[in-house]
């Protein structure tokens, strides 16, 4: 069973060591985090690829090659995206980077809500087959000597609203990985 924050639903141990966290936000989107807490949990086999049922009426998942995720419904107008799932560790900066507050608007530590100063981020690989999405997170970053924990993992989707919507998202640590999107 869940525990429950605000629109946040916090589900422990999915896997040893590993909770899910899912947050509904006010324009009826909503991100799902994995929070990978040790190394051990790391190493789980069942983190080499996660793959998520997904339970639908009608939409229709695709992926774009830079891993932006799309959900059609009947008649080809985007229900909801997502930008293309990144993951990223709890590393903080060094006290130097700290001397410059004002020069980012980033926060110092990670958290579910996103990568700190200091993350190490990676994107993750996406995979679609029928109604089930794959994700295959960096396998160097969750095994690497320097990755702090925890490890936090997204995908974050986002209703497009009839007739037209849209947004756009560029990732500071990703900017080659970006969606817009206009139906």
């Amino acid at each position: 069973a869940p525990t429950l924050t605000g629109p946040t639903a916090t589900y422990p141990a999915i896997l040893p060591e590993v909770d899910l966290q899912v947050t509904a936000d006010p324009q009826g989107g909503f991100t799902e985090i994995f929070i990978v807490h040790t190394p051990a949990a790391a190493a789980n086999p069942t983190m080499k690829t996660l793959v998520l049922a997904v339970q639908s009426n009608g939409l229709t998942l695709t992926a774009d090659p830079t891993g932006n995720l799309m959900a059609t419904a009947p008649g080809g107008h985007s229900a909801f995206t997502a930008p293309a799932p990144t993951m990223w560790d709890s590393a903080i900066p060094a006290t130097a980077a700290l001397a410059h507050p004002a020069a980012t608007d980033t926060p110092e530590s990670s958290s579910a809500a996103g990568p700190g100063q200091g993350a190490h981020v990676a994107p993750i690989t996406v995979a679609i087959a029928g109604q089930t999405i794959a994700l295959t997170p960096d396998q160097t970053l969750l095994t690497a000597a320097d990755t702090v924990y925890p490890v936090y993992l997204d995908p974050t989707w986002t209703p497009i609203t009839p007739p037209r919507g849209g947004w756009a998202t560029v990732a500071t640590k990703s900017s080659d990985t970006r969606i817009a999107t206009t139906n």
